[in-house]
């Protein structure tokens, strides 16, 4: 059975996995309101293990994000944190690779002491580039530490269908984290598909699931900011396919798409509280779409620009990109 069809013939539907970057740093192009304070925080993420969740992504660049998974529960092995290199932006274009690697084991050290771990069960690049770069010292520098097990499985970050296809060409690279949201289709080229199938092996967990809030109501003030003067229409065609589709709301339907595709392991989806958390938990136990359903969504969406699918490339007055 093919790892890339829909929910009616899937074997398993994904997890829900706890995305961190919205508590550790101001986030979110519809999240005005900024990161929660530490014990809020501290409240969110124990909220989620108690209700089963098992899985943390987090990062280096989320600010206080590691920190906080640390503090929560000290380093107990009972949930998973799923980690990110730092990008690694401070160093000089021109860097050397001793530089580079020095500044790599610099920041897994970090992360072991602000997660409070001896090993790191899930570490990826944050910038696909890392993979190749230097020489390929830093991917090298990450296999010497996998095999001295002070990590596990060792990932990729990425953001266009190109990325994954030289992700999943490296037989060491066995997760991957990736944008995916109902509108977003350029992971259904035939070419993705196949790739992805010929690595069952590979943990696939998808962000941007909402779009950074976007998909949680067909709001056009904060389309506007992201897809200019087509924006209102955008929020007026995902109402009608919300209403369309039978579902409590966009967000429900948002939620149950991906959770419908067979190749997703993991769904990454960030709060700012619990009764965000609760909600997404509880859309979580919906059934998911059927293929039919599928095909509808994919039939009446509209069909938006790169610019617009990949938050890296909005252009807006602060940054949100992930």
């Amino acid at each position: 059975m093919s790892k890339v069809q829909v929910a009616d013939v899937m074997a398993r539907t994904p997890d829900f996995v706890l995305g961190t970057v919205q508590i550790g740093l101001d986030y979110g192009v519809t999240n005005p309101a900024g990161r929660p304070d530490r014990p809020h925080a501290l409240e969110v993420l124990r909220r989620a293990a108690a209700r089963g969740v098992t899985c943390f992504d987090t990062a280096r660049a989320y600010g206080d994000a590691e920190a906080l998974i640390g503090e929560a529960f000290q380093g107990s092995g009972r949930v998973q944190a799923v980690t990110k290199l730092d990008p690694l932006a401070a160093l000089a274009a021109d860097a050397s690779v001793e530089a580079a690697c020095a500044a790599a084991a610099g920041s897994l050290d970090e992360s072991r002491r602000a997660l409070r771990l001896d090993a790191l069960p899930v570490v990826q690049l944050h910038r696909p580039e890392h993979l190749h770069r230097w020489g390929g010292a830093i991917w090298r520098l990450l296999l010497r530490q996998r095999d001295e097990g002070r990590i596990g499985r060792l990932g990729v970050s990425l953001s266009t269908p190109s990325e994954l296809l030289s992700a999943l060409a490296c037989r060491d690279v066995t997760h991957i984290q990736c944008p995916m949201n109902l509108l977003d289709h350029r992971w259904e080229e035939e070419l993705v598909q196949d790739a992805l199938e010929a690595r069952p092996d590979v943990v696939i967990h998808v962000r941007s699931v909402l779009l950074q809030g976007l998909l949680a109501a067909p709001d056009p003030r904060p389309w506007r900011r992201v897809a200019g003067p087509a924006g209102p229409a955008v929020a007026e065609a995902l109402g009608a396919l919300a209403a369309a589709s039978g579902r409590r709301s966009l967000l429900d339907l948002s939620i149950a798409y991906v959770r419908s595709l067979g190749w997703i392991d993991g769904v990454v989806i960030g709060v700012v509280d619990c009764a965000q958390l609760d909600q997404n938990l509880e859309l979580f136990g919906a059934p998911p779409l059927s293929a039919g359903e599928v095909a509808a969504v994919r039939a009446r969406r509209p069909r938006l620009a790169d610019a617009v699918l990949n938050p890296n490339l909005w252009r807006l007055d602060t940054e949100v990109s992930a």
